[in-house]
């Protein structure tokens, strides 16, 4: 399976906002979601053409494996930023490799 770097783009805007969602809604929430679909809308493209297989296209097949095989035994972390804590979970790659899979194509 295979995704374009436009809908890899679209897949994690859609991650985001199902995980912004189950915050509370408060201004220091809002601001870090405003600032994370910026940032990704932004800059999105350019981060996930560095997984390009040089067709314009992540090869999620792969990608899914190595997540799978190198993130299973990671703890989940934390990390400050001027907005507010962000939580990253054991699990998130492989959420958003789930959304990935929605926009892909075969």
């Amino acid at each position: 399976m295979k995704i374009s770097l436009e809908n890899a783009v679209k897949a994690a805007s859609e991650y985001l906002a199902e995980e912004f969602s189950k915050m509370p809604p408060n201004l220091g929430n809002a601001g870090m979601h405003i600032f994370a679909e910026y940032k990704l809308g932004v800059q999105g493209p350019k981060v996930f053409s560095a997984l390009d297989d040089g067709s314009g296209n992540i090869n999620i097949d792969v990608l899914e494996k190595l997540i799978n095989k190198y993130s299973a035994s990671l703890p989940d972390q934390t990390f400050k930023t001027p907005l507010g804590e962000i939580k990253i979970k054991s699990d998130t790659p492989a959420q958003l490799m789930e959304f990935m899979k929605k926009y892909g194509e075969n």
